[in-house]
């Protein structure tokens, strides 16, 4: 998937709902941004993995009604908006489970700490 200078969520910047595996790729400078899908569109204990090649920024798409939440932190407002992200550093392989009915658990693979998302 590749990541655009951050902008709200597009069908070419969302990680699709079929899709188990992703590499990011295209990002330019930690400022530009994937989403994970809704997690109202995928049961729960769906899981996605990430391949960072590059640093980018994570967040989540909103279903419109209630805030998404990312590691416990809302990432989206109720309306669907984007209002934090995650950072994410390079040669990172991430682990993303949809852990609630509007939560995503997102793990390092590797051990490292992720900060707490913060605003956009």
């Amino acid at each position: 998937i590749s990541a655009p200078a951050a902008a709200a969520a597009t069908t070419a910047s969302t990680i699709k709902t079929d899709v188990s595996f992703v590499t990011v790729s295209n990002a330019t400078n930690a400022n530009d941004r994937i989403y994970l899908p809704s997690p109202t569109d995928v049961v729960t204990g769906h899981r996605i993995m990430i391949h960072a090649t590059e640093e980018f920024e994570l967040s989540a798409k909103g279903d419109g009604v209630t805030a998404t939440t990312i590691n416990g932190v809302a990432v989206t407002n109720a309306g669907g908006g984007a209002i934090k992200e995650l950072a994410i550093n390079d040669d990172r392989v991430l682990l993303c489970v949809k852990n609630g009915a509007n939560a995503w658990l997102v793990i390092d693979l590797g051990g490292a700490d992720l900060a707490d998302p913060d605003a956009v």
